[in-house]
């Protein structure tokens, strides 16, 4: 009787891990969709070096959204999971208060701080003016932004991913129409790509609000807080500053490498517009395509944060390294390597990107991996470690930027990407394999999804020329999408050998 109580629970708990990993499958491609789309509006509309101006102003606000928010969604997702798990009355007030008083606190220091240096940041630090009116209108979100972190935090916790997926969707819809809205009524014949950048970034604002508006009804709505709960903000201080010091310094070093890579584009021989489109162009435009598939697995990693960190509670470690090892990836990046010049045109009308896609497409799967890795680490503790290497990492970078881009250009740059998103792929793979029983085969891992990949794709690029009587962007999805299927096919049938399905 009790095996079979255990096997329902489990039964139950893997069941509710799918639907909801299903659910923010949806909304998440859903989301991403609609901000590709937006994005390749974009492109149109402020060109190549607006796309470059407005990832200068993005790093600048990256960079005080991460004091603001960083840690917050997955140290409320991780302490409320393992408080309701210990709480008899299954409740966590407490903890999201304090979650929330430390939030809102730290966000009202960063809005004021970036609201005092975007003068000196804009002229002297970014060598544009134009970056300084969108820096000033960004800092209103902060405090809005913190709050709805660790909203989402609670509501994974609560195993009610319905409304934050929902919410990312939301949002997103507000922050495209917002915008084309400023474009449409207001900068119609607008040309004057730091004023069209106004208009992205009140677009950009006005989603923010409208997120924190829409998960606090849900929260009031459906977890029903206890008035006056208290816990001391010292638990949930001590979990989330060791992931906001990591966030903090990364956050630090990758503004420093996007505002240092227009600069080193430049002393490779290009004017100030020339260094912008490029940046945009790589930054702004491929880096988006590559990472719009990543959809499907971000959503699996949402979900299993809480849950790893209820059965890292356990002495146990079985099941914790059991869910760890459903993690896979897949090999989008064939798809990227084999097809850049087709969906550069497709999606920008241009092949310019092609060259760049082509070769970030050979780490495509280790970005992705690494980017779970990541997050699991995190989950289990690990969050020190993830400093580290996310430190080292990001120094070398800037190193490599500032000694390789001025005489290598931007396809300089594309080569440090491949080297540096090799290099945290490995770190994160060697660190799981020693803190957890998670075991990698390289066989089956690496060695036939590859070749399954490159035989798919040359198979696809010849049923691309035989569908040539179609239009080009149909003959593409559709030769796109039989690789898909059949990659998908065939991982299935790996991993059941491997007993990843049936619970072995």
């Amino acid at each position: 009787m009790t095996e079979t109580i255990k096997g329902t629970t489990r039964t139950n708990v893997s069941g509710a891990l799918i639907r909801n990993a299903v659910l923010l499958t949806v909304f998440s491609l859903a989301c991403k969709g609609i901000g590709m789309l937006f994005r390749l509006y974009l492109s149109v509309r402020i060109g190549a070096e607006g796309m470059g101006l407005h990832q200068l102003v993005m790093s600048v606000y990256t960079l005080f959204s991460s004091f603001a928010t960083a840690g917050f969604t997955v140290a409320v997702s991780r302490l409320v999971a393992e408080r309701l798990g210990q709480s008899p009355d299954g409740r966590a007030d407490g903890m999201l208060n304090s979650a929330f008083r430390l939030s809102l606190a730290i966000a009202l220091v960063a809005a004021g701080l970036m609201a005092a240096v975007t003068n000196g940041v804009s002229t002297t630090l970014l060598g544009d003016e134009r970056t300084r009116a969108p820096l000033y209108i960004l800092a209103l979100s902060l405090p809005f932004m913190a709050v709805t972190s660790c909203l989402k935090g609670a509501f994974m916790a609560y195993r009610k991913v319905l409304v934050p997926s929902s919410n990312s969707l939301f949002e997103q819809i507000i922050k495209t129409c917002s915008t084309m809205l400023c474009f449409g009524l207001f900068m119609q014949n607008e040309t004057d790509i730091g004023r069209l950048c106004v208009g992205i970034v009140v677009g950009i604002v006005a989603g923010e609000i409208s997120s924190f508006l829409y998960l606090s009804l849900f929260y009031v709505c459906s977890i029903r807080p206890k008035k006056g709960a208290k816990t001391p903000v010292g638990p949930f201080a001590r979990v989330a500053m060791p992931m906001a010091a990591s966030s903090y310094v990364t956050s630090i070093l990758h503004t420093v490498e996007n505002v240092l890579i227009p600069y080193c584009l430049a002393l490779y021989g290009n004017d100030r517009a020339a260094s912008l489109a490029e940046f945009g162009l790589i930054r702004g435009m491929v880096i988006p395509i590559v990472f719009f598939p990543f959809a499907f697995l971000s959503s699996l990693v949402s979900i299993l944060i809480p849950e790893i960190s209820r059965l890292n509670t356990r002495v146990d470690k079985t099941a914790r390294d059991a869910r760890i090892e459903r993690i896979f990836s897949t090999a989008v990046g064939g798809v990227f390597f084999f097809f850049p010049e087709e969906i550069a045109i497709l999606l920008y009308k241009d092949a310019a990107a092609a060259p760049f896609l082509r070769l970030i497409a050979l780490v495509t799967p280790f970005m992705y991996v690494e980017t779970i890795a990541d997050g699991l680490l995190k989950s289990i503790g690990e969050q020190v470690y993830t400093l580290k290497t996310s430190i080292i990492n990001s120094v070398c970078r800037i190193v490599i930027i500032y000694l390789l881009v001025p005489r290598a250009g931007a396809m300089g740059y594309t080569y440090l990407l491949i080297a540096s998103n090799t290099f945290a792929f490995l770190t994160c793979m060697i660190r799981i394999r020693k803190k957890s029983a998670v075991r990698f085969f390289p066989l089956q891992s690496m060695v036939l999804p590859l070749a399954v990949t490159v035989v798919l794709a040359l198979l696809c690029r010849r049923l691309l020329t035989l569908l040539s009587f179609l239009p080009a962007s149909a003959a593409l999805v559709l030769s796109i999408g039989v690789f898909v299927l059949i990659y998908f096919a065939f991982c299935g049938i790996l991993l059941k050998k491997r007993g990843v399905f049936n619970g072995h």
